[in-house]
């Protein structure tokens, strides 16, 4: 898993198991999550490997406070 941030633009890869890949279109459409936090090791000419994924709506970011 990996994060790349640069000037024109940034990506991040990370292996999720098929079913949680396929399910994250309709989860996002329906509003079931809203935002997607990820936790990355401390960067190294702008690179550095990706440690986690959170995925949450607004209601549950907000009771997290």
């Amino acid at each position: 898993m990996s994060v790349q941030l640069r000037k024109r633009g940034c990506s991040l890869a990370a292996y999720l198991p098929a079913d949680a890949f396929w399910a994250l279109p309709s989860m996002i459409s329906s509003g079931a999550i809203t935002h997607i936090e990820a936790r990355f090791e401390r960067l190294s000419y702008g690179s550095g490997d990706l440690q986690s994924l959170y995925f949450a709506t607004a209601s549950k970011l907000a009771e997290l406070g």
